[in-house]
């Protein structure tokens, strides 16, 4: 069991790989560790925002920003291969759709047009926000499948990709969209 961690002013983000790449946090205390698995806590108001102030987390946001190039990938709103299905409830995945949501990048929903649906995951999601990342000058998308065309599709018209990988049949379903 491979465990890597980082000490800084007072708090320790200890990951372990384990089958499911299961990562904790730990606060620690006078007379031992406050364990908590991050994936439960992540429904937990306030729990992104606390993370965000921990000064490596900040940092790294900071250098993401001001990056040169950005290379990422989209989800469809296809809950049974999305990642985010364990984390986002029923009433959120309702509200994303009643509010036009076509996909999301690392857990940032937009519509059709690329424009950015607001949403309680918002609040819990740690990263660039989509206006942040169309900040950055290149901006490289990953993306392939018939689930996700619609979403491809919207981050092109959105202006959220300058550059796009993709497959040929992704390719010709996205020329019969336009």
């Amino acid at each position: 069991q491979h465990r890597a961690r980082h000490r800084a002013h007072g708090v320790r983000a200890c990951a372990r790989q384990a089958d499911l790449g299961e990562v904790r946090f730990c606060k620690l205390q006078r007379r031992g560790e406050q364990m908590f698995q991050a994936r439960r806590e992540w429904r937990r108001q306030g729990f992104a925002e606390a993370l965000q102030q921990l000064p490596e987390v900040r940092q790294a946001l900071e250098l993401a920003g001001s990056a040169d190039c950005l290379a990422f990938g989209v989800g469809g709103l296809d809950w049974g291969t999305s990642p985010l299905n364990d984390s986002i409830s029923a009433a959120e995945r309702a509200s994303l759709v009643r509010q036009g949501a076509v996909g999301d990048v690392a857990a940032r929903f937009f519509d059709r047009a690329g424009n950015p649906v607001e949403t309680t995951v918002d609040k819990r999601a740690i990263g660039l926000r989509l206006d942040q990342m169309v900040s950055v000058p290149t901006r490289l998308l990953l993306a392939h499948g018939p689930s996700k065309v619609e979403a491809i599709h919207a981050s092109l018209v959105g202006g959220m990709a300058t550059v796009l990988v993709t497959d040929s049949d992704t390719a010709r379903s996205l020329e019969q969209m336009t």
